[in-house]
C-alpha cells in the first residue's frame, strides 16, 4: 500500500492507481480524476440497484367487511388504549391469501391470534407485474383501540344487552 498526501486529504491506495492519481496531479487535472471515479462508483450503484428487483406488492380490498373479533379474555385481561401491531401477508396469483405471520406483535398472544385468523377472511388483490397477476407480499401496520366497558350480567336477555349504553 502507498500512502498519497493531496492538500490535507490522506489516501490509501494501490500503486497502480497511485500512478495515475499522481500523473492527473503533474497535469493539474485532479478534478478530472475525481469525476472519472465518482462516475464508475455511480455506474456500479445504478447497475446493482437494477439488478435488485422489489418483490410485487399487494393491495388489501376489504379489511373493513371482516373485523378481528377477540376473545373475551382479551377485555378482562388487556388495559385499554392503543395497540398496533405488523402482519406480513403472503397472497397468491389469483388474490387467496397464502399465509400470515406477525412481525411486531401488539405484546398480546390472543390479539395477534385473533389477528391472524381475521386476516384469513380478508379478501385481496393480486400484485400486477408487466401486465400479468403474480404472487406477492404486503405489509399491513395495524392500529387499533381497545375501550373498557361494563359487562353485562349473564342471566341479563338479548334485549337488555343491546339497550344499555
Amino acid at each position: 500500500m502507498f500512502c498519497y498526501r493531496v492538500t490535507r486529504l490522506v489516501l490509501f491506495m494501490r500503486p497502480a492507481a497511485v500512478r495515475f492519481l499522481s500523473n492527473a496531479i503533474r497535469r493539474r487535472s485532479l478534478r478530472a480524476f475525481v469525476n472519472s471515479m465518482a462516475s464508475v462508483a455511480l455506474l456500479c450503484v445504478a447497475s446493482a440497484a437494477a439488478a435488485y428487483e422489489d418483490p410485487p406488492t399487494v393491495g388489501i380490498s376489504s379489511m373493513a367487511n371482516h373485523p378481528a373479533w377477540f376473545p373475551a379474555e382479551v377485555y378482562k385481561k388487556v388495559p385499554p388504549g392503543s395497540k398496533s401491531l405488523l402482519l406480513e401477508i403472503q397472497v397468491d396469483a389469483q388474490g387467496r391469501w397464502t399465509s400470515t405471520k406477525v412481525i411486531e406483535s401488539s405484546g398480546w398472544d390472543a390479539i395477534d391470534a385473533a389477528y391472524l385468523k381475521a386476516s384469513r377472511r380478508w379478501d385481496y388483490q393480486a400484485a400486477v407485474r408487466d401486465g400479468e397477476r403474480v404472487a406477492g407480499v404486503m405489509r399491513l401496520p395495524v392500529s387499533f383501540c381497545l375501550v373498557a366497558c361494563e359487562p353485562v350480567p349473564a342471566t341479563a336477555s338479548a334485549e337488555q344487552a343491546v339497550s344499555e349504553p
